[in-house]
């Protein structure tokens, strides 16, 4: 979301009013906001670019959170939604070989994801289980789509639950799969985001 900056308390140097800026904010015409949670907006960024601001940090702390140590390594998209598909174009820049699951082909073919598996294809339901991917993001919103992650990662493989899922979990055992390929689960939703990687996208921003 962007706004356009009014006024501010006499130590603020960086900003001045008029400066369009953009940060994670609340719908609303006004509001007060701490310095550090918003930046101007660089004439090289533009408006269109910079409206993806809060989506792309919510993709990158699903990238975070994915702990990637290594150059290239094979990672399984669950979701091609917004979200889904930031992280994987982001993810393919870093150099990685990212595989797009999606329940149908039809979004698939779309973004010409010619690799892509459809879970509506029983085919591609055996392949999934064979993708032996050392990262796995679900960003599908579907609460019983971590099944299918779970099918998807290798051994001591990592789960990464990026965004809101709609609901419950069914026949969820950390006893069952999980444990027997010894899986790492976590939760990525950017609540749980910190001050330093929210401050690092801002001046990033500010910087380009």
């Amino acid at each position: 979301q962007n706004m356009v900056f009014r006024r501010s308390l006499y130590f603020v140097k960086n900003l001045k009013k008029g400066d369009l800026v953009v940060g994670s904010f609340k719908h609303s015409s006004k509001q007060v906001l701490n310095i550090n949670s918003i930046a101007r907006i660089n004439k090289n960024i533009g408006l269109k670019n910079a409206s993806l601001f809060h989506l792309a940090i919510i993709a990158m702390q699903g990238i975070r959170m994915s702990n990637i140590n290594e150059s290239k390594i094979k990672i399984a998209i669950i979701g091609q939604g917004i979200i889904g598909r930031l992280a994987t174009l982001i993810l393919r820049a870093m150099g990685h070989e990212v595989i797009c699951i999606t329940l149908s082909r039809k979004k698939l073919d779309f973004f010409n994801e010619s690799s892509g598996l459809a879970l509506s294809s029983n085919t591609d339901n055996e392949k999934v289980k064979t993708l032996n991917a050392k990262v796995v993001i679900d960003a599908s919103g579907d609460p019983e789509s971590i099944h299918t992650a779970m099918s998807a990662a290798c051994h001591s493989g990592r789960i990464v639950l990026l965004g809101s899922s709609r609901g419950d979990t069914n026949r969820f055992s950390v006893d069952g799969k999980a444990k027997k390929k010894k899986l790492t689960i976590c939760g990525a939703h950017i609540n749980n985001i910190n001050n330093s990687m929210n401050s690092y996208g801002l001046s990033y921003l500010e910087e380009v």
